[in-house]
């Protein structure tokens, strides 16, 4: 029991550090850093990619992804580090590459290209033509005319992979409407085996596991009238993934494809091969007819095979009586080592019998040990109610510092903020400020959330009161260089490695509260205005307040506002939110419309729905940031 939890509990960190060491990285980013990781996701199909029983994943979609990144390697000098995940099913491997937005990432399992797929992935160049053949049990008939699948096969059941095309050649057979009998499995080689091993089914794999079943010995009945072609077998990633020309200049490349085609030939053989490309462009007559005789070439060669085997077996006999004496020299022999066994076997129980005496003797020790554990564990479990109370008294400064949403100049216009730290402490700050006429507002998002963040938004604070006490009236562009300067000093920030990248994105307005002319500026984060139910979006500068390798002046924005306008100031948090009945981000379109729904309510109810909101769309998922949005209406 003890050597069970042992292995048990290094399997477990194994497979920690195992999964925390992957990257899905777009081709920009690798580009940019000179190395990356992608992930890959697979499922099991035989002769494509598959695991074996010891634990080495091989195939021709394998070994053709390996040659892909070693391209790329060397064509872009980068280096690319490939880590391949097994899904549980075909149906959550194919989800995971059509619900993500992650570039990097990348799916394998032979896929046929579909017009459905290809409206919710992106696929590379078809590398292998898709034909798709019926298989029955050895009970059921041959059928002669495609109307007798509904009367003979009414009873039977089908066997398939749910989510595959081969699901969507059975209900294609259903003309009727009827409900069909249908089992799911998890790979082609199970739709194989049930079929095999189970009277009264049927199911489609591919033409390739087909011939090679038939030529290693197992015969299935195969369909002739039922044959189903595609326009290829691909690899898959999201719509999107940033490496998809990349993915398709590999395919242009003639050596690439040369190498690609002996990969294929490694797996299915040039015979298989050729005999695809062939059948491909056949008429579905012609079709049958080449199918029938490669089945028949494939039972004259097993007769030879056969007519050959018997030739060795007659062979095999004259050597059996010479091996016959050297097995009884060889029986003698193992008589003695069975002797020398059952001896070692006495000695060794000998020594476990020592062992437990030895274990039951340390009992007191072990005994010991465990009061020590004890007091250590009550020394750690005071530590952390210290560390505890270090953070929560953290958040009593940074509250004071933001002093409540109430705190603004009763002169400003109505307005809501609703805050919502991930954490105790918050790495987003919104800070206002009156200086004459003139209403200076900013929502904040500074690098990480919780203490680390929390110290910069202290820090952000500080540094704009700084900046407007410093300087005259200035403007908000003018305000963003200066706090660029000052975080990049205080920070140390320079392009020499091991240098903090720490930073902010800001969106910061000056509104004249007499005139109504608005001044804004942006650092990734836009601004929002809604007039008469229309939105007019403030683009901000593609640069963080902090140090940036491609810096520029920020920008200003002259507006004009109108009484009754609704101007909206956010930081990330809310719109990248993970929720709703697909878990996924709810993303900066769904947050305009959510903020055109509720834009024309007061302004109490607008921050009392997106509270509700927020709950809801999150559900039972962890908040994946620190939330802030700012609400004004002029």
């Amino acid at each position: 029991m003890h050597i069970n939890i042992v292995k048990f509990t290094l399997f477990i960190i194994v497979l920690f550090f195992h999964f925390c060491s992957f990257g899905q990285d777009s081709f920009e980013k690798i580009l940019k850093n000179g190395k990356g990781e992608v992930v890959i996701n697979y499922r099991n199909s035989d002769s494509f990619i598959s695991l074996d029983k010891n634990g080495e994943i091989s195939g021709a979609e394998y070994e053709i992804l390996l040659d892909f990144f070693s391209w790329v390697e060397e064509e872009y000098n980068v280096q690319i580090t490939p880590s391949f995940v097994m899904m549980n099913s075909f149906s959550e491997l194919y989800e995971s590459i059509s619900s993500s937005d992650v570039s990097g990432l990348f799916g394998s399992c032979s896929f046929s290209i579909t017009d459905k797929r290809l409206k919710e992935v992106r696929f590379s160049p078809a590398y292998l033509p898709d034909i798709e053949v019926m298989i029955s049990s050895k009970d059921l008939p041959i059928l002669q005319d495609t109307s007798e699948f509904r009367i003979k096969f009414k009873t039977s059941k089908a066997i398939t992979v749910q989510g595959s095309t081969f699901e969507d050649d059975i209900r294609n057979l259903n003309h009727s409407g009827n409900v069909m009998d249908m089992e799911f499995v998890s790979t082609t080689e199970q739709v194989i085996s049930s079929i095999n091993s189970t009277n009264n089914t049927y199911g489609f794999i591919e033409l390739p596991n087909f011939f090679k079943l038939y030529k290693n010995g197992l015969k299935l009945n195969r369909q002739n009238l039922f044959l189903v072609q595609r326009e290829g077998y691909g690899i898959i990633y999201p719509k999107e993934s940033d490496w998809n020309d990349v993915v398709w200049a590999y395919f242009k490349v003639d050596d690439n494809r040369v190498r690609v085609n002996g990969i294929l030939e490694k797996y299915f053989g040039i015979e298989l091969i050729n005999f695809i490309n062939e059948i491909q462009f056949s008429s579905d007559s012609q079709k049958k007819l080449l199918l029938l005789n490669r089945e028949n070439e494939l039972e004259t060669l097993e007769a030879n095979n056969l007519k050959l085997s018997l030739e060795n077996e007659k062979l095999d006999n004259e050597k059996n009586k010479a091996e016959r004496e050297i097995l009884i020299a060889q029986e003698s022999a193992l008589e003695m080592y069975i002797l020398l066994g059952v001896i070692s076997f006495v000695l060794i129980l000998g020594l476990v019998v020592y062992a437990y005496y030895l274990k039951n003797k340390d009992h007191k020790i072990i005994s010991e040990q465990k009061k020590q554990v004890e007091i250590q564990k009550e020394i750690v479990e005071e530590k952390h109610r210290l560390i505890t109370d270090s953070i929560h008294y953290a958040f009593t400064i940074q509250k004071a510092m933001l002093q409540g949403e109430d705190h603004i100049n009763p002169q400003l216009p109505e307005h809501f903020v609703f805050f919502k730290p991930k954490d105790v402490v918050s790495g987003d700050f919104y800070w206002s400020k009156v200086v004459g006429d003139f209403c200076f507002f900013a929502s904040v998002d500074c690098t990480g959330h919780g203490v680390p963040g929390g110290f910069m938004s202290v820090l952000g604070i500080s540094l704009l009161n700084d900046i407007l006490f410093d300087h005259d009236i200035l403007n908000p562009a003018q305000v963003l260089e200066a706090l660029n300067k000052r975080v990049i000093t205080e920070l140390d920030q320079s392009s020499r490695e091991g240098s903090s990248k720490d930073g902010m994105d800001i969106s910061l307005a000056r509104i004249n509260l007499k005139t109504l002319e608005m001044i804004w500026a942006g650092a990734h984060n836009p601004l929002y205005i809604f007039r008469n139910g229309e939105l007019t979006e403030l683009k901000a500068n593609k640069q963080p307040i902090g140090y940036y390798d491609y810096s520029k002046p920020f920008d200003n924005v002259s507006f004009q506002l109108q009484k009754k306008d609704m101007i909206y100031s956010y930081t990330d948090g809310y719109p990248d939110q993970f929720g709703g009945e697909r878990d996924k981000k709810l993303k900066s379109s769904g947050f305009k419309d959510l903020l055109k729904d509720i834009q024309l309510l007061s302004i109490p109810e607008q921050k009392k729905y997106l509270d509700n909101h927020f709950k809801s769309w999150k559900g039972e998922n962890e908040q994946v940031d620190d939330v802030c949005v700012i609400g004004m209406r002029i």
